[in-house]
This record gives C-alpha cells, structure tokens and sequence, in this order.
C-alpha cells in the first residue's frame, strides 16, 4: 500500500480548497443562490473586495506597530 505525504501546508491548502468548494455548492444548490440577481453577488463581492484591500494593506503597520512597549512598572 503506498502513502502520500504532504508537506504541511500543502494539506491546509488542499483541505481550505475542498472546504470553499463545498460550501460554495452547499450555498448555490440549497440556498438556491443560482437563481439569484447579480446584484445579490455585488452587494456580498464589493464589501468583502474592501475587506481584504483593507487587510492586506494594514496588514504591514500591524507587523511593524503591533508591538506594545512594556510598560513601566509601578
């Protein structure tokens, strides 16, 4: 019997991919989202597109920043 083994994040990639495809075709056939207007998906879309924007470019201060200094004590 062979095995296949994975690097680890290989495996988290892999099981985010079946994860968000599952739940897309959960959301599409038994929520009946297929039979949605565009304009449903636009108002989901754009707030989670500034969302991440918003992340990805904060994301740099809170690396750099996120580091409290130790207070003193008293």
């Amino acid at each position: 019997m062979a095995s296949l083994v994975l690097p680890k994040s290989v495996a988290l990639v892999l099981i985010f991919a079946v994860a968000t495809v599952k739940a897309l075709l959960v959301a599409l056939n038994y929520m009946h989202l297929k039979f949605e207007t565009s304009l449903l998906y636009v108002m989901v879309i754009v707030p989670l597109l500034i969302v991440a924007i918003l992340v990805f470019a904060l994301f740099p201060d809170f690396v750099i920043h996120g580091q409290v200094p130790h207070a003193a004590p008293f």
